[in-house]
Parts: structure tokens; C-alpha cells; sequence
């Protein structure tokens, strides 16, 4: 059958289309488009070569399996399966003809008459396609009529059936209304605004609850979501790596791969569990996987036991006084990260040693009065919040603040005792 539908587009012979390796090349030329989303150009190629949709499910199986060769039309996404199918649908009724009546010869009485369209001049026929409606064709009908001498046409009587109207369709659904049972529903009737519109309230469930911890963040607790697995995840990662300019080298990245596919393996085994047991957090998951051998266990332990107290004694709010109280969180958040920004460049001693360097060549231009020609002419950029610093006297201000800040940050954190981690001293 395949080399039957086949046999006019190719020189490939009934008893070759195996023997040469024909049919593999035909399967991986037609389904290359369709692998890569291009459902029309598939089809357009399938059709072709006289083949439909049977070629990737039936017939291209039947040659391949045997010799045990991958079958990539499983790969392809059930969504292009189905637009593919579609779309030779809409080629083949494209493809077929328009079918049109014989009409007699005009007097002639013969009922093979010529095909032929209007306005032609042999045969006399005339030939009206099958979805023509009753105005054309009584037209049609009456040229003939006048043709025959000696016919007389009878008027159509008042008591004939008429046509199937707008009007006429209109009442048969209004017949049909009589005997429907949607009438025994009640109307809930909906409120109308001065305009006369119709006021839809539309009440959402809530979905987030605000936690407010110390007037320093705001917790918040979500609906419990799927955990997703780890190859998708890993997938994701490496797509979001890919569209931001950066690769994984690949022997890393099959290594990655092959690790998340064995911690999706666990699922099997733990009723499609992989990170947590039934019933535990994320933050024992965590947990009972650190060793207690790790230097850091006991800084992990004190930290979750932190979040766990925290948690504990946090009080709930609704939206209207988290809102109220979100510029002052905003506020503390800003100084926390300049905090944070001082002690990072205080205890990071690559860090230290790249500001130290950059502040002592600021000091020095500030010697010698060349600050201020640099920020002139647009060589050194300084900016503080959204507004560009141009004054000279301004940046070395902020050089010696950030200086003595970071120094006072520093010693408040070394200086800061948790009373889990005292008391394994």
C-alpha cells in the first residue's frame, strides 16, 4: 500500500522500499517539520506524496519495529498530532472537486447534456453547482420554460408551501421554547446601576495570608502547591540559562541531569514523594538530610529553630493593615539590605580589598582637584537613590560615610550572640 501511494513520486520499487533504507529517509524527511512545530509544511509534504496521517500511525510502524528502529512520531506532542490531522483534512476537501448537475440541452430532451457554465455557447446547457439555492435555480428553470414553444407556466398558488424564511425558522424556535423545560429554572435577577447595566459582584476566595514577623518582613503563606520534579526543574533551569546568554558546560550539565533524574527515582518507592515525607516541611526535609558531622549543622539547627519561633508567635493580619503597614516594612527593608551591603564588604576580603582600592583613587582625585572634572565630564558616574551626584564635595562625603558605616556594621554583627550557638561553646 505505502509503495502503491508512493510509486508517483519516486523510482524506489515495491520489493526496494525496504531492502534500500527508502522508507527511513521518506520517515525522518516527513517528520522533521513536525518535530520542529510546523504542523502545515508536514501536511503539505504528506500530501504530497499521496500519504495521510496513517503513514506516521500505521504504515511507517509496520516497516520500523521489526528492525527495531526509534519511532520519533511518539515523541511528537498529542497537540501537533492533532493539528496535523486537522490540517490535512482542510488540504483534502480543498483538494476535491466542485460537483455540478447535468441539465438537458435546452428542447433537446437529453439527459446527458453537456456540462457548461452560464453565459456559454455550445450545448445550450446550463450547469448549476449542488449548493446553488431556489432563487437561481428558478431562474434557471424559467430560461429553459421560455425556450419550449407552446408551454404555458401555471402561477404558483398562494396555498403553496413558501419558502424557508428568517421569519419562518424565528418561529419554529419559538415553538420549540413552548415545550422546553429551561422556562421551569429560576431567574436570579441581577442588580442594575443608573446606566441600566448589570452589576456582576465577583467574591474571590482568599488565597494569601500576611504574616507579620518583628516589622522587618512579611511572611507569607500560600496555598500548598504540587512539588514539581526535579527534571522539570532541572529543564527549566538550563532553558532560563540559555535564553540569558549562559550555557552549563556538558559534562556538568549531564551530570546535573543524571542526578535529577535519580531524585525523581524516589518517587516510586515513597508514594510519589521525592523532597519531603508526608506530613513534613521543607525545612525538616532539610534537616534530617544535613549529617551531623557538618561543621555548619549546628548553625543550621539554630537558624531553623529561629524560623520555627518566629512563625509560632507571628500575627496574622488582613490585607488593609498589611497595606497600612507596608511603607514602614519597605522602609526597614532598605536599611537591612544597606546593612547587609556594609557587612558584606567589611568580613568579604576580595570584596574589602576592591573597595579600599576604588576608595583610596577617589581620595586622591579629590587631592589633587581632579573629582570634579571627572564627574563633569561624565568619566566617573555617581548615584545615590535615582539622582546622579555631581558635586565633588557630595561623593567624598558619601566615600567617608560608607567607610566609618561599614566599620560600625561590622562590629555590631561580630558582636551579636545567638543563645543556641553560646551555648555549644
Amino acid at each position: 500500500e505505502l509503495a502503491g501511494r508512493v510509486k508517483a513520486s519516486t523510482t524506489c520499487g515495491s520489493s526496494e522500499l525496504v531492502t534500500s533504507g527508502y522508507h527511513d529517509v521518506l520517515h525522518r524527511k516527513l517528520l522533521k517539520p513536525l518535530m520542529m512545530g510546523q504542523v502545515q509544511q508536514c501536511a503539505q509534504a504528506l500530501q504530497s506524496y499521496g500519504l495521510t496521517r496513517e503513514f506516521f500511525t500505521d504504515q511507517a510502524p509496520l516497516l520500523r519495529n521489526p528492525l527495531q528502529m526509534e519511532d520519533g512520531y511518539r515523541k511528537v506532542e498529542p497537540k501537533n498530532k492533532v493539528a496535523l490531522l486537522q490540517e490535512i483534512q482542510s488540504l483534502s476537501q480543498k483538494a476535491q472537486p466542485v460537483k455540478r448537475k447535468r441539465v438537458d440541452d435546452a428542447g433537446s430532451g437529453n439527459p446527458f447534456g453537456k456540462r457548461q457554465s452560464k453565459g456559454g455557447s455550445s450545448g445550450g446547457g446550463y450547469a448549476v453547482p449542488e449548493d446553488a439555492d431556489d432563487g437561481e435555480e428558478a431562474d434557471t428553470n424559467a430560461v429553459e420554460d421560455e425556450s419550449i414553444p407552446g408551454l404555458v407556466q401555471n402561477k404558483r398558488s398562494s396555498k403553496q408551501a413558501p419558502k424557508i424564511g428568517a421569519k419562518n425558522v424565528k418561529a419554529k424556535v419559538d415553538d420549540y421554547k413552548k415545550c422546553s423545560l429551561a422556562t421551569w429554572r429560576v431567574k436570579k435577577e441581577l442588580p442594575l446601576d443608573e446606566n441600566g447595566q448589570v452589576q456582576v459582584e465577583v467574591t474571590r476566595a482568599a488565597i494569601l495570608v500576611i504574616r507579620y514577623i518583628e516589622g522587618h518582613t512579611c511572611a507569607v503563606r500560600r496555598k500548598a502547591l504540587t512539588t514539581p520534579d526535579p527534571v522539570e526543574c532541572f529543564h527549566a533551569l538550563v532553558d532560563h540559562a540559555n535564553m540569558t546568554g549562559r550555557k552549563f558546560e556538558v559534562g556538568y550539565a549531564t551530570a546535573f541531569e543524571a542526578f535529577s533524574e535519580v531524585l525523581q527515582s524516589r518517587k516510586d518507592g515513597l508514594a510519589g514523594n521525592w523532597f519531603t515525607a508526608p506530613g513534613e516541611s521543607s525545612k525538616d526535609a532539610f534537616m534530617r538530610r544535613l549529617k551531623k558531622s557538618d561543621p555548619a549543622h549546628h548553625i543550621f539547627q539554630a537558624y531553623a529553630q529561629e524560623h520555627t519561633d518566629r512563625f509560632a508567635a507571628a500575627k496574622a493580619l488582613s490585607m488593609d493593615e498589611a497595606m497600612d503597614q507596608m511603607p514602614e516594612i519597605e522602609r526597614k527593608y532598605k536599611l537591612e539590605c544597606q546593612e547587609y551591603s556594609n557587612v558584606l564588604y567589611g568580613v568579604n576580603d576580595e570584596l574589602a580589598a576592591a573597595a579600599k582600592l576604588e576608595q583610596e583613587q577617589i581620595a586622591k582625585l579629590a587631592d589633587i582637584g581632579e573629582l570634579q572634572g571627572k564627574l563633569d565630564a561624565g568619566s566617573l558616574v555617581a548615584i545615590e537613590g535615582f539622582a546622579v551626584v555631581k558635586q565633588a564635595s557630595a561623593v567624598t562625603k558619601a566615600v567617608e560615610e560608607f567607610d566609618s558605616a561599614r566599620d560600625k556594621a561590622v562590629d555590631a554583627v561580630m558582636a551579636t550572640k545567638l543563645p543556641a550557638l553560646e551555648k555549644r561553646k
